[in-house]
């Protein structure tokens, strides 16, 4: 780190000059008149031993060579403050140690301790000003030769003085040999009057180059050379900020090359356009044309089909409408209409533990969740939301302390056969369906990551079983039975919302889901928990609202019984009822049609998602994305109902049931005729 800078050259000031007389210090220089002698005072601080007198200063001053070690002399504080008073301190004047007197040891009688002598001042006489430090410069004679008088040139810098440097500056002029520069021996500030008193030194920014070192550039003073950088700093800013307020008038559309406003916001408004009049029939007859060849596909078999105008309610094409066929998954519309329109969207079925009668004893209680996973908690298992077994177990193990000596389940919430009419028994083993009961975990499959996997014979006791292993339980001691009413609830999980399965159930095409969904619509009608009250209550909450299901026969709710039939103007009807605009011909009451709007995005999307998402991929490929559709597959049974936009950008209802072929051949069939519907022009 640099010193600081000391153009007059002194030594730095210590502070010494600045202490009090009070302070004692005896390091100060003292100055008498001569033939003065010194008077002895009372002893105020004590110095101990000192091995050598006091040396005597350059300019005649007096000071010891070391502080003396300082004692308590608080009793003579009074009579020294009064020796200050009589001698007249002042800025400038000190104490000396006094050493023992010449002749005298200090065994001798009054030699005793040290003491401190205090020099008698005379008073001020008229010709001097003992308040100062310094010695008053003399203007009575003319100037030094090297020093010039003060003049504004003086302050102007040297032609030269930008090469000075900085780190380097130029020293002081060396004094001549016969003047005495103050302070230069000892570094104390010499008092008005003392012997060898000279003139101050004069500011280094005064002083003018030395004889010997001319023709070098001089050092430019220290307050030139920060004004010259303040200046310098003070205009680069200056610029900065005009180059910043041009640039900014540039880039953000202030200056004159002001960027174009940019266009409003697109205003979407979707809305269905009908076809009416002249259109309409033109409509028919261009369809007509568009389907006949795919329709005449023999890989169809028994076919029947159907497509339908939402916004007017009109059927546009129909080919065997009337037919009642094998409708397999298709059938799920029903099941899933059914259920928005009875049920709240974000109702969730709960699962339960409660307690039982017995000390120990709980109850596995269900509640109508046929998804509630066995993964841990932080694996989603084949139905988005689930709730997890996991959870329910830190719930009891919490409320009991872990214990439970035997667990019963409830399955009371349903009634009736656990199997549907017309569900082959193979069904189970091959993964397609469980017997339907109101508690099982993912959905009973032996492997709750697959949508395919052996389900269980008994789903229920299973779950019981599950819940027994976590809680530490023996299996032997899991059985069916009821709990008691009123029980206290001991843990609940709760599933994904209504709407939530729907959109499961329809994209995984999943049975089991589709079955609890129609047992809870028949629950909240009125209805036997059965396949049969399930069945009545579905077309019961359909037919209410206002959708035609003439020579519509279900059997169960997942289309999964070989005993369903259903029409293409069935299916038909119903999605055109979901997809017609409020207000239109065609359309339900608002309630009705509001509930039904959350049945079209259900529908796996062609070539995207669920069960079309390996579909439409060759010839049909013109219709990925833009078709929205159910599936149905059973042995040669296929089905296909949903929605299309046209090329005309119309949206048109479709539903087309095969039965008697295969679903190799079947399929790729039933997209053509999607895709055509696709590339009509309809207008």
């Amino acid at each position: 780190m640099s010193e600081p800078h000391n153009p007059s050259g002194e030594v730095p000031d210590s502070g010494a000059d600045d202490a009090s007389p009070d302070s004692g210090d005896a390091s100060r220089p003292s100055a008498r008149p001569a033939g003065e002698t010194e008077q002895e005072s009372e002893p105020a601080w004590p110095v101990e031993d000192p091995e050598e007198p006091a040396g005597v200063g350059e300019q005649g001053g007096t000071r010891p060579e070391q502080e003396p070690e300082r004692s308590d002399g608080f009793a003579h504080l009074e009579e020294l403050e009064q020796d200050t008073d009589r001698i007249g301190w002042k800025r400038g004047y000190g104490t000396e140690a006094a050493a023992p007197e010449p002749g005298r040891s200090s065994g001798e009688p009054g030699a005793g301790t040290s003491t401190v002598r205090v020099s008698p001042v005379p008073p001020p006489g008229p010709s001097e000003e003992p308040t100062r430090q310094f010695p008053r410069p003399d203007f009575s004679g003319p100037p030094p030769e090297w020093q010039r008088p003060v003049h504004p040139v003086g302050f102007a810098a040297h032609p030269d003085s930008r090469q000075g440097s900085r780190q380097d500056p130029v020293p002081p002029p060396a004094p001549r040999p016969d003047e005495a520069v103050p302070g230069a021996a000892s570094g104390w500030a010499e008092p008005h009057g003392a012997q060898g008193t000279s003139a101050p030194e004069t500011p280094e920014w005064n002083a003018p180059p030395d004889p010997e070192t001319a023709g070098t550039s001089p050092a430019v003073p220290l307050y030139r050379r920060r004004g010259v950088l303040a200046a310098v700093s003070l205009a680069a800013v200056v610029v900065l900020a005009a180059g910043l307020v041009v640039g900014g008038s540039v880039l953000f559309g202030d200056g004159p090359d002001r960027r174009a406003e940019p266009p409003p916001p697109v205003q979407l408004r979707p809305a269905i356009k009908p076809l009416r009049g002249s259109g309409a029939e033109l409509g028919r007859q261009q369809l007509s044309a568009v389907l006949e060849q795919a329709v005449s596909n023999p890989a169809l078999g028994t076919f029947g089909g159907v497509v339908v105008d939402p916004a007017s309610g009109r059927t546009l094409w129909q080919h065997s409408a009337q037919q009642a066929l094998i409708p397999a998954s298709t059938a799920k519309l029903f099941t899933a209409s059914a259920a928005l329109l009875a049920l709240d969207h974000r109702h969730r079925f709960s699962t339960k533990v409660v307690r039982g009668t017995e000390p120990g004893s709980v109850v596995l209680v269900g509640g109508g969740d046929p998804t509630l996973s066995s993964l841990p908690e932080d694996a989603e298992s084949v139905y988005p939301g689930a709730a997890h077994l996991d959870t329910l177990v830190a719930e009891v193990r919490k409320a009991t302390g872990g214990e439970v000596t035997s667990i019963t389940v409830d399955t009371s919430r349903y009634t009736g056969p656990e199997l549907a009419p017309g569900w082959l028994p193979e069904d189970v083993r091959n993964g397609y369906v469980a017997p339907v009961e109101p508690v099982m975990l993912d959905g009973g499959r032996a492997d709750p990551g697959s949508a395919v996997s052996r389900r269980s014979e008994q789903p229920a006791l299973d779950a019981g079983r599950e819940l027994a292993r976590r809680l530490g339980v023996p299996t032997s001691e899991v059985a069916l039975g009821e709990a008691p009413p009123d029980a206290p609830v001991l843990g609940e999980v709760e599933s994904a919302t209504v709407q939530r399965m729907v959109r499961t159930a329809l994209q995984r095409s999943d049975n089991v889901l589709a079955e609890a969904l129609a047992r809870e619509v028949a629950i909240s009608t009125g209805f036997d928990a059965s396949f049969a009250g399930a069945t009545a209550a579905i077309r019961t909450v359909l037919t209410n609202s206002g959708i035609d299901l003439a020579g519509t026969h279900l059997a169960d709710g997942s289309g999964l019984s070989l005993q369903d039939r259903v029409t293409p103007t069935a299916l038909g009807s119903l999605l055109a009822s979901a997809s017609a605009p409020v207000g239109s011909e065609s359309a339900l009451p608002a309630s009705a049609t509001k509930k039904l709007r959350a049945l079209l995005p259900a529908l796996p999307v062609a070539g995207s998602s669920g069960s079309l998402e390996s579909r439409y991929q060759e010839e049909a490929s013109n219709a990925r994305g833009w078709v929205r559709a159910k599936t149905g597959t059973l042995s040669d049974v296929n089905s296909l109902a949903g929605t299309v936009v046209t090329r005309g950008g119309h949206l048109l209802v479709f539903a087309m049931i095969s039965n008697g072929t295969p679903a190799d051949v079947a399929r790729p069939a039933l997209d053509a005729v999607a895709a055509a519907l696709r590339t009509c022009g309809c207008r």
